[in-house]
C-alpha cells in the first residue's frame, strides 16, 4: 500500500488508439509494477469500473485487454489527456479531459444506473410523481388512429411541439428568438420538411417533446424543452436522463432568462450531439418513460439517409 495517492497522466496519441493499447509511465512501471495487481479496475468519476488486463513490455506495464473497451466507450481521441490515481490497490482512479484540457461529460452506464448517484442528485431530492401510462408497443398507427390520438390525447402530453411553424421557420434561418408552444398549425415549410413531417407521426402513450435540430444547436445555442411540458411532468428536476446506445447521458434542464420563461438542455448537450452524429435538420423525439427519474427515450428521424 502507498502512504498517499500517486498521480500520473497519459496523454493519449492515435497510435496507442490503434494498437488498443497503453503504455504506463516509465517511473511508475519501474516503481511500482511489481506490486500492481492484475488485472486492475479503472474507476472514472460516474462510478463505474472497468477490468483492464495489463502486461509487463519492456519493462513497461501496459494495458490490454479491457482497454480498446474503455476508450470506446468514453470516446477519447487523439490529444485527450487522462489523469490517474494509485492507491496501492486494484482500484485506479481516472479522469478524462478532452483536447481542450476540460474533462468530459461522463455517460451513466444503464447497468450501473442503480449503484450510482447519478450527477450528485441525492434521494432526497427527487419528486414523487403518479404512475406512468402504460407503454405503447406498437407506436406506428393508421393516419386515421394517428389523427384521432393527437387530437384527443393533448392533455395527457401526447404530443409537445418544440415549437410553431412560425419558430421552426425562423430557426431555420438562423433567427436566434425562440418561442415555446404545442400549437399544430403547419406553415408551407413545415409542410416540405419531410423529416419533420415523418417525425410527427410518432405516437405513443408516453408523453414526448419534439426538438428540430438547428445548425445553432451544434454550436453554441442550445435546444429549449417546451415550458409546458417541464411544469407538467419535470417539475423541480435538474437533469434529463437520456438512454443512447446503453448508456444514460444527463443533460441538464437550465432556467433561462428571457422575456418568457424558458428551460434549455444545457451541459451534456454538446456530447450527446456529437455521440449520436447530429445533423442540422435532423430531428429528435425525446419520449419520457420514467417520470421518477427524468428518464427518456430518444428517437431519430435523420434528414440525411
Amino acid at each position: 500500500m502507498t502512504s498517499k495517492p500517486v498521480l500520473f497522466f497519459k496523454i493519449i496519441i492515435s497510435q496507442s488508439l490503434q494498437q488498443g493499447i497503453l503504455k504506463l509511465p516509465k517511473n511508475f512501471s519501474r516503481k511500482y509494477g511489481a506490486s500492481l495487481p492484475k488485472p486492475v479496475f479503472l474507476k472514472p468519476p460516474n462510478g463505474t469500473e472497468w477490468k483492464v488486463d495489463w502486461t509487463m513490455h519492456d519493462a513497461d506495464v501496459v494495458f490490454e485487454n479491457g482497454w480498446k473497451e474503455f476508450v470506446k466507450y468514453y470516446s477519447i481521441n487523439h490529444g485527450y489527456v487522462l489523469k490517474f490515481e494509485y492507491n496501492g490497490n486494484s482500484k485506479l482512479g481516472v479522469q478524462i479531459c478532452d483536447k481542450s484540457g476540460l474533462e468530459i461529460e461522463y455517460p451513466v452506464n444503464v447497468n450501473q444506473q442503480e449503484k450510482v448517484n447519478i450527477i450528485e442528485i441525492s434521494d432526497e431530492e427527487v419528486q414523487a410523481f403518479d404512475e406512468m401510462p402504460q407503454r405503447q408497443n406498437n407506436r406506428r398507427k393508421s393516419p386515421k388512429s394517428q389523427l384521432n390520438q393527437r387530437n384527443g390525447n393533448q392533455s395527457q402530453g401526447t404530443s409537445f411541439l418544440k415549437s410553431t411553424s412560425t419558430s421552426i421557420e425562423k430557426e431555420l434561418d438562423g433567427d436566434r428568438k425562440e418561442t415555446q408552444t404545442t400549437s399544430k398549425v403547419k406553415s408551407p415549410l413545415a409542410e416540405t420538411s419531410g423529416t419533420l413531417k415523418e417525425a410527427e407521426k410518432f405516437t405513443s402513450k408516453n408523453p414526448f417533446f419534439i426538438i428540430n435540430v438547428t445548425k445553432k444547436f451544434l454550436d453554441q445555442s442550445r435546444p429549449n424543452v417546451p415550458i409546458d411540458f417541464v411544469k407538467k411532468y419535470l417539475k423541480q428536476k435538474q437533469f434529463a436522463m437520456v438512454r443512447f446506445r446503453d448508456k444514460l447521458w444527463p443533460l441538464k434542464l437550465l432556467p433561462y432568462v428571457t422575456k418568457k420563461e424558458s428551460i434549455r438542455l444545457s451541459t451534456g448537450w454538446n456530447l450527446f450531439a456529437k455521440a449520436s452524429e447530429l445533423q442540422a435538420g435532423d430531428v429528435c423525439i425525446f419520449e419520457l418513460i420514467n417520470m421518477k427519474n427524468s428518464e427518456f427515450d430518444v428517437h431519430f428521424f435523420r434528414c440525411h439517409s
